[in-house]
């Protein structure tokens, strides 16, 4: 008899942790398992779930039902406040997330159906929902962002993590940081990487998109995919760092930085761009059902994030050929060999606007260590033989 899977997700957006999921959904042996996928909302990538998985009505009450509730709750009221001022004083966008999240699964349904396995394949709602209002034998959650270092509070989670069986952590690094902060749980984390195929990303980046490349012709094209988000993703260093270098005179118009992605500061970005004068320099693209085609256009992925956990853009990057430049994150070398495929930074104001200035006095320096990269597959396809033991055994 098949065992019955559950795997619940946030919507199917353009996202690393996405790509992910859909390369284990095209892995998992539907001989094997009866597989139900359980997501919140539509999403860019809806139509890549492969045939033979069982797609569920949303978890969640529709926007305009929550929305109608959460004016008439006080304790709604109370949690945006809370979330508003961790986000916007603090800093903190995860811990905002944390709180928005617990508050929306006040206007979850049960689900009422069994399995023998329940898997929340990403942290925050689908985690709190698969640990409260699903039945299974067996629970697994995925944590796809480095706990410590993205700020977390570990209070929301504790309760709902005591249930799980199972933890899952996408890099080392990112393990035994969460086990620092639960050392409780240790004997219940394992490490499994994010499951991507290089043929995947090859075939998505030959697709055919309506988007065009401004400056196409640039003689040195960076880009980044990334959520717009200052508190970890740090954009705005980069533009700050590279209004430095237009008041030094030394922007060189020959050297583009294109930013694929949007988020909560999507806004306060473009204004910041438009403000320093950096339109012939910076250039939003906005959300992309697929970035891949336009990654492979350009020369160097820039990473000037705050903190990460393991981010798939890096390896699809790496996947494309592309030089990755990053500040250091706990999993940066786990992905990145300094001076190799790419650079590792030193995570601070000072060294991204060095490292740029650097580049706009002589992009040609980059463009020869790109070109000494030697092509290698990243797949890590086995990874899937570690998902099938974790639902086995």
């Amino acid at each position: 008899m098949k065992k019955k899977i559950l795997i619940v997700y946030s919507s199917l957006s353009v996202g690393g942790s996405t790509t992910s999921l859909l390369s284990l959904l095209n892995e998992f042996n539907i001989d094997k398992y009866d597989i139900d996928l359980l997501v919140r909302g539509s999403g860019e990538y809806d139509h890549l779930v492969p045939k033979g998985i069982h797609r569920l009505p949303d978890f969640v009450e529709s926007p305009e039902t929550i929305q109608r509730k959460k004016k008439k709750s006080l304790t709604s009221w109370f949690n945006l406040v809370n979330a508003l001022f961790r986000h916007k004083v603090m800093g903190n966008l995860n811990q905002r997330s944390q709180i928005m999240a617990l508050d929306s699964l006040r206007f979850c349904k049960d689900l009422n159906k069994k399995y023998d396995v329940a898997i929340s394949y990403i942290e925050g709602l689908p985690m709190y929902y698969m640990l409260s209002k699903v039945q299974a034998q067996k629970y697994i959650s995925w944590i796809h962002l480095d706990y410590k270092g993205g700020k977390m509070n570990p209070k929301y989670d504790y309760h709902f993590l005591e249930k799980a069986n199972k933890v899952v952590l996408v890099s080392s690094s990112c393990k035994k940081n969460f086990d620092e902060v639960f050392p409780k749980f240790q004997n219940k984390t394992v490490f499994v990487e994010n499951i991507l195929s290089q043929q995947f990303v090859l075939n998505r980046s030959r697709e055919k998109i309506n988007y065009v490349l401004p400056k196409a012709s640039s003689r040195l094209k960076m880009v980044s995919v990334s959520r717009i988000d200052f508190s970890s993703k740090g954009l705005d260093r980069g533009v700050n760092a590279l209004a430095t270098l237009k008041s030094k005179g030394v922007l060189n118009d020959d050297v583009v930085w294109y930013i694929i992605g949007d988020g909560l500061d999507f806004k306060t970005l473009k204004e910041m761009i438009q403000e320093k004068e950096l339109e012939d320099n910076v250039i939003l693209c906005g959300a992309q059902s697929n970035p891949l085609p336009l990654v492979r256009q350009c020369d160097v992925f820039f990473l000037p994030s705050r903190s990460e956990g393991k981010p798939m853009a890096v390896t699809e990057a790496l996947m494309l050929g592309l030089f990755v430049v990053a500040t250091r994150y706990s999993s940066v070398e786990e992905q990145i060999c300094d001076g190799e495929n790419g650079l590792i930074l030193e995570n601070s104001d000072k060294v991204v606007l060095d490292f740029l200035e650097k580049v706009h006095h002589n992009y040609e320096w980059l463009s020869e260590l790109k070109n000494r990269i030697k092509h290698r597959d990243y797949s890590n396809i086995e990874e899937y033989k570690k998902v099938e033991q974790l639902i086995d055994e």
